[in-house]
């Protein structure tokens, strides 16, 4: 911000923390995309307001030139023109008329278009931005019309993008040339970057202007070094202004602007610890990665490395305390340690994201690898860097709104109308749920005096997953087409070849949400034998060619690992454009928020005044009680909702003991072998707790797992509260140890204060199959007096049971999650009702759709072992079969 006025600072600092300026990757409505944004949308309080209308006023006046009035054009240069002639007045004594037009002629009253002042004299513009000129050539006819009394006298913006219009000049050049006057802006960016100044790091980092009062002097930079050392890595690597400014934000935040070079802070304690805290900005895998990838370091390394290692190879290395520490000592020097962090994104980022990048920054790179990938870089998982606020009487507001209109409401809160434009996100959300059976697409049903079930199994594959999988795949299909969008017949299109692991459900609504989409492939694992017939069915008889299903002589758990396996390969996950659509996937989690939402506006309208609601979710991988959690932090009512589980209840022991042990110490579980052939058909009914693994096979399958992936994301949050007192980086590393431990331990366990935490908001249960049993019976033949009877799947009667076993006031009503349609788990169903004579399960259960699955062809893919390899053979000959046919068949 060197040589920048006071009032342009102050107008850029409070636009950045308000939002209001963005850099990123935006689609503008000319067509254009630009790294910045401004919205006076945003402008929506008075101090706004006045702040940026006076900005404008000291911008006029600074600019010289002469006007006799102001016009701002509809909408947003409404408030920008009546806020800068109010500060014109009171604050520099000029009493300056204005006008505004309204986009709509009014044909009674007055009539017109212009409301104010009459056009006369030199009329200066006001607007928010310059994009293709439009609404300022808009502007410029209505004073030309006004007759030879008025003049246009010129354009102030907030922002000079500077970028280009329709040929070589920019947006701004282009009307300045036409019109033969000057544009004025506030403030003016370049899209390129150039040296960085000592002052323009003092104007963001006050504190880099003097290392005097560091408690680490050797290790503190000023302003000046950082200068000179910015620039030379941004000469090297060639990045743009945005990623450059990306870069050095991240910097000057781990860093606590340039006073450390070392973690000093690894759990509290003063540490030489590689990693956060430092402007290498990296963990020890990563320095140990930029290492590997520099010759004069490499030969120093005290680590053994390959001859052929490379930075994605070294990521996973198992490094020692000592060696961490050693691997920094190489990089700490000037030469190393400012390149670190530019280095990432010049070599790291794929070509895709690169490209994103030269016209964005950080923002767009998370926005959308957050939703294309799932799995972050470094194995971690997404979560959103902040929980936005709900509206002011957002109830109210809500309460009456149908399913894809409050869908809408909510998922704006976290994606920014410049990532997606509204109408964009609208028709997104609409396609996804026109394919629900149900007009209200998650309703609820009554089956007690205080018991709800909400049914999640409206959607094409009778599942709860559709719900996140139906917008999901639209959603992948959206961004494919927008970065596909400028690609001429012959070149290389951007592809996503998605993973997943299933244990029934999760793979046949994802398979529908992608099934025939361009520019997408879908390969899909699931444990030989332990999904059950239908499920089975709904994923081998889709016979689109971009669809793969894998059958792997394994548990569930394993084919998660085979998963997450790939995902960690970056040369692999580079080469086939890795996508998640597991509940690892942040947009799925997001998705789901709108059923509890809806959910609960359902229930008050059917219960007294003053009522409560409480949860209550069967769950494995945690996702789905995971969304119901973030309805909570944005401020959805709720008394601690109940995590259900079956025997394999490694979060009910966790909520017991405070232990998070993938097997039960107390009971000795042991693999037997052949059970993978014992625990056929187990998931519907046939076998019971069977153990493969470790993994007891269940009448509820899709919950049969050892560790909840989504389990982690909710420790950051505990740790957040309970441990780190709000240091999100410092609560991060606390999880990334506890990851560790279970690797490699297979447990880990969590202080009382964090378990203490984590009881306020949750309480659990496990229920054995026996009691899914009889619950199945329950709700079928003995239902509450005055309630019809109701037929559930195993995994709704997990958690029914679960339900009964909280003790609640009278006036809380309880809302169970249904989470699949009872015709999905047939035998598990008929097994329970065999003896009710009133029980037609072809009558009263299967629905049409059906009828005549079991015989359609099928495709199958057997993977014979738990071997990572194995499946990347399979989607390479595939991705190279799809590359030479595209989508024939193959």
């Amino acid at each position: 911000m060197s040589g920048l006025a006071n009032y342009q600072k102050e107008f850029i600092t409070t636009c950045l923390s308000n939002k209001i300026l963005k850099f990123g990757t935006f689609t503008l409505k000319s067509g254009r995309t630009s790294p910045y944004f401004f919205n006076a949308g945003d402008l929506s309080t008075g101090e706004l307001v006045l702040m940026t209308a006076r900005a404008y006023a000291e911008a006029i006046l600074a600019s010289g030139v002469k006007f006799d009035m102001l016009f701002g054009p509809a909408y947003k240069g409404i408030p920008l023109v009546a806020a800068t002639a109010l500060i014109l007045q009171s604050e520099h004594k000029i009493n300056v008329p204005f006008a505004f037009d309204r986009k709509e002629a009014k044909t009674h009253g007055e009539g017109g278009n212009i409301i104010g002042a009459p056009f006369k004299g030199k009329v200066l513009v006001l607007d928010d931005v310059i994009t293709g000129g439009t609404s300022i050539r808009h502007s410029i006819n209505l004073i030309k019309n006004a007759g030879e009394q008025a003049e246009f006298a010129g354009v102030v913006v907030s922002v000079d993008r500077q970028e280009k219009g329709q040929g070589e000049k920019s947006a701004i050049q282009e009307v300045e040339s036409e019109y033969g006057v000057n544009v004025f802006s506030v403030i003016a960016f370049s899209t390129t970057a150039t040296a960085i100044t000592k002052e323009q790091l003092e104007d963001i980092a006050p504190k880099t202007s003097s290392c005097t009062d560091a408690k680490y002097a050797d290790e503190c930079a000023t302003s000046e070094v950082a200068a000179e050392q910015l620039t030379k890595a941004i000469e090297e690597h060639k990045l743009s202004a945005s990623e450059s400014a990306a870069v050095i934000a991240w910097q000057l935040n781990e860093s606590l602007e340039y006073r450390y070079n070392i973690n000093h802070f690894s759990n509290g304690q003063e540490k030489h610890n590689p990693g956060q805290g430092s402007r290498c900005m990296a963990n020890s895998q990563f320095v140990a990665a930029y290492v590997a990838a520099h010759d004069d370091l490499r030969s120093q390394s005290p680590v053994e490395l390959e001859a052929n290692a490379t930075p994605a190879s070294i990521t996973g290395m198992n490094i020692s305390d000592e060696d961490k520490d050693k691997i920094l000592d190489l990089v700490l020097d000037d030469a190393h340690s400012w390149d670190v962090a530019f280095w990432f994104y010049d070599s790291q980022c794929t070509d895709s994201v690169k490209e994103q990048l030269k016209d964005g920054g950080l923002d767009a790179f998370m926005q959308q690898c957050a939703i294309l990938q799932g799995l972050a870089p470094n194995g971690g998982l997404y979560i959103p860097s902040e929980i936005p606020s709900l509206p002011a009487n957002w109830e109210e507001k809500w309460t009456n709104l149908p399913f894809e209109e409050l869908a809408y409401e909510l998922t704006k809160l976290f994606v920014p109308e410049d990532s997606i434009p509204a109408d964009d996100l609208k028709d997104l959300i609409r396609r996804s749920y026109a394919t629900f059976r149900h007009s209200e697409r998650t309703p609820i049903t009554q089956v007690g005096s205080n018991r709800f079930v909400l049914e999640l199994f409206h959607g094409p594959t009778f599942a709860f997953k559709d719900v996140a999988l139906q917008f999901l795949g639209n959603l992948f299909e959206y961004f494919l087409k927008r970065r596909n969008a400028n690609k001429q017949p012959g070149d290389v299109r951007e592809k996503l070849t998605i993973v997943g692991a299933t244990s029934g459900d999760t793979g046949s609504a994802a398979i529908y949400g992608v099934r025939g989409k361009d520019d997408i492939s879908i390969f899909i694992l699931h444990p030989k034998g332990r999904v059950s017939p239908i499920q089975e069915a709904q994923m081998t008889t889709v016979l689109d060619s971009n669809v793969h299903n894998c059958a792997v002589e394994g548990t569930f758990d394993d084919c998660q690992d085979i998963v997450k396996s790939l995902f960690s390969d970056k040369p692999f996950n580079d080469t086939h454009k890795l996508g998640a659509v597991n509940s690892i996937n942040w947009a799925r989690i997001l998705s789901q928020i709108t059923y509890y939402f809806y959910s609960y506006f359902l229930a008050k309208k059917q219960t007294p005044a003053g009522s409560e609601v409480q949860f209550v979710v069967p769950t494995g991988n945690f996702g789905d009680i995971l969304a119901g959690f973030y309805a909570k932090k944005l401020g959805l009512p709720s008394q601690p909702m109940v995590i259900a589980t079956n025997a394999n209840d490694i979060l009910t022991r966790f909520w017991r003991t405070g232990v998070y042990e993938k097997y039960d110490s107390n009971q000795h579980v042991q693999a037997v072998e052949g059970a993978v052939e014992a625990a056929q058909g187990s998931s519907d009914g046939k076998q019971a707790l069977a153990v493969v693994g470790g993994v007891k096979a269940t009448l509820s399958p899709a919950m049969d797992i050892l560790v909840s992936s989504n389990f982690e994301r909710l420790l950051w949050y505990i740790v957040l509260e309970s441990m780190t007192k709000g240091d999100k980086m410092a609560a991060s590393k606390q999880v990334n140890n506890w990851m560790n431990e279970l690797k490699t331990n297979g447990r880990f366990s969590v202080p009382e204060e964090a378990l203490a935490v984590a009881r306020r908001d949750f309480t659990a249960s496990s229920v054995n199959d026996e009691q899914t049993t009889q619950t199945i019976k329950q709700y079928f033949s003995q239902p509450e007096p005055g309630f019809k009877s109701y037929t559930v799947d195993p995994h709704t009667a997990v958690g029914l049971k679960a339900s009964s076993d909280v003790k609640n006031e009278s006036n809380v009503y309880q809302i169970c999650l249904a989470t699949a349609h009872a015709a999905k788990f047939s035998e598990a169903v008929e097994n329970a009702l065999k003896d009710e004579a009133s029980f037609n399960f072809e009558k009263d259960v299967l629905p049409t759709e059906f009828h005549g699955l079991m015989d359609k062809q099928r495709r199958v893919i057997d993977i014979e072992g738990i071997d990572p390899e194995l499946t990347k053979r399979v989607v390479e000959s595939k991705a190279v079969k799809e590359a030479t046919h595209g989508n024939v068949g193959i």
